[in-house]
């Protein structure tokens, strides 16, 4: 296995010279799943401290240790976008975290809308998702993700920028975005009557002219803006 080609998501203190006790589940995926070995070089990062080399010093079936030895990258802040979505079903709801997180969204906040299909979701489950998406796409931080909330509490964030699938709004695309930009997908049957009449004086943005599914949106909506971001 060439050198630095497993990186890990931990929770502890990352500064040069430290050894580090995994967590039992970290050591479990280090060793079963990247088959690591004692004397592996590896990348570690926490989303405070940056990013680090790292040796594996002992490595059993429940337990590593890892010395941290120098700085490969600073830390910096992520994109600051927060995803508002109405949950899926699970194959369409693991698309939509594992793209997102490689777009590198900041948090997901999702929606209970009077359309909303799923309605419990395993967070767990998710964010053991995201951590493995940023570990595989070379981001320094991880997307908080928090439990569900009703659409009508969301209406009381500012800047909120709600993807309509009537295409009525300006295209995203042409928007000049705030410092914090919270992005809203719709449900599989899109936003009621009565959710679109609360809603009537936010931000509405255009995806283009398709009408697209939940997902595409979702990855469509975080990849353009992004693009803003950059260019402002």
């Amino acid at each position: 296995m060439s050198a630095f080609l497993c990186r890990l998501f931990v929770q502890d203190e990352l500064k040069s010279g430290l050894d580090i006790l995994l967590k039992k589940e970290d050591a479990h995926y280090l060793k079963n799943v990247l088959r690591a070995e004692t004397g592996q070089d590896l990348r570690l990062f926490n989303g405070k401290y940056g990013e680090f080399s790292g040796e594996v010093l002992e490595i059993s079936k429940n337990s590593c240790v890892i010395h941290v030895k120098s700085l490969l990258r600073p830390q910096a802040s992520p994109p600051p976008i927060t995803l508002y979505f109405a949950p899926l079903r699970q194959n369409r709801m693991d698309t939509l975290i594992e793209k997102t997180v490689e777009l590198g969204l900041l948090e997901f906040r999702p929606i209970l809308t009077d359309f909303t299909q799923v309605r419990k979701i395993n967070i767990e489950r998710i964010q053991v998702q995201i951590k493995e998406a940023s570990e595989q796409s070379e981001q320094l931080h991880v997307a908080k993700i928090s439990d569900p909330v009703k659409f009508d509490h969301v209406l009381k964030q500012k800047n909120l920028w709600i993807c309509d699938e009537s295409r009525t709004g300006n295209h995203i695309l042409n928007m000049n975005p705030p410092e914090e930009i919270h992005l809203v997908i719709g449900p599989e049957g899109g936003f009621s009557s009565r959710e679109k009449e609360l809603m009537k004086n936010h931000t509405k943005v255009s995806l283009g002219h398709s009408i697209l599914r939940a997902e595409t949106a979702a990855i469509c909506a975080i990849g353009f803006t992004n693009y803003l971001l950059t260019k402002s």
